[in-house]
């Protein structure tokens, strides 16, 4: 049992400076020994793209237990036929793989496989139910656990995170285009601790740290991905009355952006207030520009009964272009 600290001490988030410069226009220029003039037209020649991912916890363990049998095949059933196609589903609550909650390899010819804590939990810890399946070809998928979790199942408002390898995703995903080399999407399919407690906003806090640090990793610079972080932040009122939040320190880190928050779409006091969101960057071989933000299938004002899970699906159209 991990005592709850009685003062909660702020964070100092760690310096970890980008190489910005890496990230820039100018950079992205003498990447290739091109003048100014000369890499203006590479950037107004090269053709724009769109493309569209979905980020959803299906709540396969905390929903209504019994009703799982009933939601994951609809679940399925609305994301096979989803149209416009998706060209990535990030899936968060997929604990216990089976039969019922399946996407169709032909149009997702590229799955993660299950966690390996799915069938024999690893320390008596369920999988971390991250799952991704997409279009576009990946490599380097990685599972990482968070450093620290928030709440066992028999704490009152803990959330039981640490019942579960909870943590976030990582792999290189390549888009599909014709002709000329695609560029890199470095994507992390996240999901944070829950819980309303001071405590776990504190957890949240290093959770956050851990994966600024992940998404600042040495090689960011000269690989040059565009990076793309969906999922469940799972923030609590407290979260937001933070100053800076964590959505704010994670962005001013890794020089990301809220897609919502950019579009201006369904903001309180001029912040994005959803649990389920995406981040998304450049980089010096690939622009993204968000296009729409939109919630899909279980609005929260919709008879429980009828709901596939507690949480929204949220997707997210944006165009990008190589720079290569």
């Amino acid at each position: 049992m991990t005592a709850v600290p009685q003062f909660i001490p702020p964070i100092r988030f760690s310096s970890l400076p980008i190489l910005a410069a890496a990230l820039t226009l100018g950079a992205c220029a003498a990447e290739v020994g091109l003048d100014a003039e000369d890499f203006e037209s590479k950037q107004t020649s090269r053709p724009w793209h769109t493309a569209r991912a979905i980020t959803y916890n299906i709540a396969n363990m905390a929903w209504q237990t019994h009703r799982t049998k009933h939601t994951l095949p609809q679940i399925s059933s609305v994301l096979n036929n989803r149209a416009p196609r998706p060209d990535l589903v990030l899936i968060q609550e997929d604990f216990f793989r089976t039969d019922l909650f399946s996407l169709n390899p032909s149009t997702y010819p590229f799955q993660s496989n299950p966690d390996g804590a799915y069938l024999v939990p690893i320390e008596n810890k369920s999988g971390d139910g991250l799952n991704r399946f997409s279009s576009w070809r990946f490599e380097a998928h990685k599972r990482h656990d968070w450093e620290k979790c928030g709440g066992e199942l028999w704490q009152k408002g803990g959330g039981a995170d640490c019942g579960t390898r909870k943590g976030f995703t990582y792999a290189k995903h390549y888009p599909n285009i014709t002709g000329g080399i695609p560029p890199c999407f470095e994507i992390y399919n996240v999901h944070f601790d829950a819980g309303e407690r001071a405590y776990d906003t504190w957890v949240r806090t290093l959770q956050a740290d851990q994966l600024v640090r992940a998404i600042n990793h040495p090689s960011r610079p000269s690989l040059g991905c565009a990076v793309l972080v969906g999922g469940d932040f799972n923030l609590s009122p407290s979260d937001y009355q933070q100053s800076p939040t964590i959505i704010d320190e994670i962005a001013r880190r890794t020089a990301l952006r809220d897609a919502a928050t950019t579009l201006g779409t369904e903001l309180v006091n001029g912040k994005n207030t959803n649990n389920d969101r995406f981040l998304y960057g450049s980089g010096a071989n690939a622009e993204i520009v968000p296009v729409a933000v939109r919630k899909l299938w279980d609005p929260k004002g919709k008879p429980e009964a009828q709901r596939f899970s507690d949480h929204e699906a949220v997707e997210l159209e944006f165009t990008w272009r190589s720079l290569r």
